[in-house]
């Protein structure tokens, strides 16, 4: 156990790697301040305000870190690197981290930065416990980089549970810059990949932040993306975001109130229930963005609830010329999946999109394209936002913009108890689901609703 009893550590470290601790095992770090003046800096490799990496029991409880952490390829101010370990839980309860944790030098071998822990990697029956905690620190990302609130990169991990219960983070002022390559913006994780049978628990957590953005962005108030994991459980309790965000030049972004992207997902249930979403876009670039996910693509055998929800963003588009637009309430595009269910419940969407060029917005969805066996459940819920689409060639529709190319024998869409009031201004007509049955457009109506009631203003 290394007892801090309140003290404050003022120390300052560079190397080819830098951290209090090369290592922690079974052990304890509390009660301990580590000051503003403090650095560390790792030239060539990771770099921690406490320690390089971490297994075995280990606790960090009352900690506060203020000291800025710099590290080549990964960085964490608890721990830089979480990797090929088993057996093992890591509990982070009470702490706070204010510094910023950013890359050294320039964006070539860039890995993963964040509040807590840089990445998570590699591991076998791991444990991650994040209680009462929180991360007041602007996020940085460059090409090719992971950031988030609390971890930066959770990659390759088999038999790994989460658990975030009452925490928050703030990252005001954040950036990303990169000139090409990706980059994974996320309030709590920057990217969730490629892991197997991967369990997330969030209770009463919320993200606030503002961010300008730049090319090939994914960004979202708790993670930029979940891509390529397997047997996957994620049920939320409470997730309230408050998110800022403006993006420019000349590529796209993806960008939601949870997560930017939802992709190549398989055998997964996601549970979402009290998402609160009050968040503001700006971009000129072509963008998806949604109250729970920018896209979602290419996933397999997935279920997916959203239960007692409202979402209050604000969205703007602009520039002509950018190729399209995808926005909608709850997700922006959803392309491409296989044997999907979503059901929405008792929700309500009052967000307010305004674009002035070609895109697909929808008070839930923006577009819903060549999936197959692919159902959306609409239960008990309301559009009272706002639709502004003066642009030709522009589609909306008061629930869903534009549905084509959706088939299969399970496939079905089914409303019941819907209620539309939202104010709306179309070059197209305005339904409230647009559907083809092809890939050309179209503007008819399909009602597929039971028992509902439904006002257009």
């Amino acid at each position: 156990t290394f007892d801090g009893q309140g003290h404050t550590l003022n120390i300052q470290m560079t190397g080819e790697s830098a951290a209090l601790f090369c290592g922690l095992k079974d052990a304890v770090v509390k009660n301990l301040v580590i000051s503003s003046s403090s650095l560390f800096t790792g030239t060539s490799e990771s770099a921690s305000a406490i320690s390089l990496n971490a297994f075995g029991n280990v606790t960090f409880d009352n900690v506060i870190n203020r000291a800025k952490v710099q590290g080549k390829k990964s960085a964490g101010a608890f721990v830089a690197d979480v990797v090929g370990i088993g057996d093992s839980l890591i509990t982070v309860n009470n702490c706070t981290n204010e510094a910023s944790i950013t890359f050294h030098g320039d964006d070539t071998d860039l890995f993963a930065t964040g509040g807590f822990i840089g990445a998570i990697s590699n591991t076998t029956k791991l444990s991650i416990y994040f209680t009462q905690s929180i991360g007041k620190e602007p996020l940085i990302g460059q090409k090719n980089n992971s950031v988030g609130g609390f971890v930066g990169l959770v990659s390759r991990n088999t038999d790994v549970k989460f658990l975030f219960r009452e925490c928050s983070v703030e990252y005001l002022n954040s950036q990303i810059s990169n000139s090409n390559g990706q980059v994974y913006h996320g309030g709590f994780i920057g990217q969730i990949e490629g892991n197997n049978v991967m369990t997330l628990l969030i209770e009463n957590v919320k993200s606030k932040g503002d961010t300008t953005t730049s090319n090939n962005c994914y960004m979202g108030g708790f993670t930029g993306i979940i891509k390529n994991n397997d047997d996957m459980t994620i049920t939320v309790n409470y997730f309230e975001t408050t998110t800022i965000a403006s993006g420019s030049n000349s590529l796209f972004q993806k960008c939601g109130g949870f997560t930017g992207a939802l992709t190549n997902n398989s055998h997964s249930t996601i549970k979402i229930s009290g998402l609160q979403t009050h968040n503001q876009i700006v971009t000129y670039v072509e963008s998806y963005y949604g109250g729970f996910a920018g896209n979602a693509e290419s996933n397999q055998d997935m279920k997916i609830t959203l239960d007692s929800f409202t979402t209050s963003d604000t969205i703007k588009y602009y520039n002509p010329s950018a190729e399209s637009y995808y926005s909608g309430g709850l997700f922006g595009y959803i392309q491409s999946n296989n044997e999907t269910t979503i059901t929405f419940m008792n929700g309500a969407s009052e967000s307010a999109v305004t674009s002035q060029v070609i895109c697909y917005i929808g008070g839930f969805i923006g577009c819903v394209q060549d999936n197959s066996d692919t159902s959306l459940h609409f239960y008990n819920c309301t559009h009272t936002g706002t639709i502004t689409a003066n642009y030709n060639g522009a589609t909306a529709g008061g629930f869903v913009g534009e549905i084509s190319n959706t088939r299969g024998e399970t496939t079905s869409l089914l409303f019941t108890c819907l209620w539309e009031t939202a104010n709306h201004t179309s070059s197209s007509s305005y339904s409230l689901v647009s559907v083809c049955t092809d890939d050309s457009r179209s503007t008819s109506p399909f009602y597929d609703i039971s028992g509902s009631f439904c006002v257009n203003k």
